[in-house]
């Protein structure tokens, strides 16, 4: 059987095009008898789409990410279709309609209540994982690397992300299990995010480049958290703070964006408990040359963690 976790009529486009692929994930069961597992659009050619775990994306196994670039989709309705062979000759197919549209713009400033929507997909676009609306927000259902939501549109360049984030608890990375990304554990906010890169993988796992990601990284101890802003490459920051976390209490977190004088960006990030004074001063910066994403969408990401996002605000710089 083929379960798809957001629905099997979904919409991209309708909140502006947060990045250069739509996403439709899942999980097959019974994995360790499938022989073959492929996706067509609009009764075009199979393509193999791969199975979990891989160490990155596909955290369980059995977990499918169907990558599919925006110029592939047409306006309006378009159909996928997921296919599995199992190695006893049966085949299970699920069918999987895309509503896009192209006109939107998401326009700044702009809000996410998760107390409004019906469904994660009426108000963002998943790009990584199972989420779940609660009453505090949009929370991690299966903590592993990168579990993302986008938000906003491409052509977004100077702004600010606000919002919430309550730290319940962490999946300890494992190297030897082959887990990826597993120096380090967190929950952050991208900004000027254009969509993993072309890497030759499915799904794809380069991150970069991209504008900034700034990652609030937490210990097991809950001691000794601190900031690291990442640029793609070489180009990173870390903080010289440290400090506690307490876990199933609200923080707030803010990433600001900005261009330079000189056409390069300045990065800055904030966080702090939700029931006390902001503080005037940045916790961290980084500043990039010229060069590299100039405009992209924002993404909340948990790595490693289990959290709750609570509402966003976005709003221009």
């Amino acid at each position: 059987m083929i379960d798809v976790w957001y629905g099997d009529h979904q919409r991209f486009g309708h909140l502006g095009r947060p990045q250069r692929w739509v996403n439709v994930l899942g999980r097959v069961r019974n994995c360790d008898r499938v022989q073959r597992f492929t996706c067509s659009l609009n009764d075009g050619v199979d393509w193999p789409l791969m199975l979990g775990p891989d160490g990155h994306r596909l955290a369980n196994p059995g977990d499918f990410n169907a990558e599919i670039g925006w110029d592939d989709l047409r306006v309006g309705e378009n159909a996928l279709r997921l296919k599995v062979w199992y190695d006893d000759g049966r085949s299970r197919e699920r069918g999987v309609v895309l509503s896009v549209d192209r006109q939107c713009v998401c326009s700044l400033p702009h809000r996410v209540s998760w107390a409004d929507a019906g469904h994660i997909q009426d108000v963002a676009q998943v790009t990584d994982g199972l989420w779940r609306l609660t009453e505090a927000g949009v929370r991690v259902v299966e903590p592993y690397y990168d579990r993302v939501i986008a938000l906003g549109d491409l052509a977004w360049t100077d702004y600010e992300v606000r919002t919430t984030v309550t730290f319940h608890g962490i999946r300890e990375p494992d190297r030897q299990a082959g887990d990826g990304g597993a120096g380090v554990i967190h929950a952050a906010i991208a900004v000027r995010w254009p969509g993993h890169d072309d890497d030759g993988q499915q799904p794809r796992v380069k991150w970069y480049p991209l504008g900034a990601t700034a990652e609030f990284r937490v210990n097991p101890s809950w001691e000794g958290c601190s900031w690291r802003i990442l640029g793609g490459g070489d180009v990173v920051v870390n903080s010289d703070r440290q400090r506690g976390i307490l876990r199933e209490t609200p923080y707030r977190m803010k990433h600001r964006v900005c261009t330079a004088s000189d056409g390069g960006a300045v990065y800055r990030v904030r966080l702090w408990q939700a029931d006390e004074p902001e503080s005037a001063e940045w916790d961290l910066e980084l500043r990039k040359p010229p060069g590299g994403a100039q405009s992209g969408g924002a993404l909340l990401i948990a790595h490693y963690t289990e959290v709750t996002f609570g509402d966003v605000e976005i709003v221009p710089v």
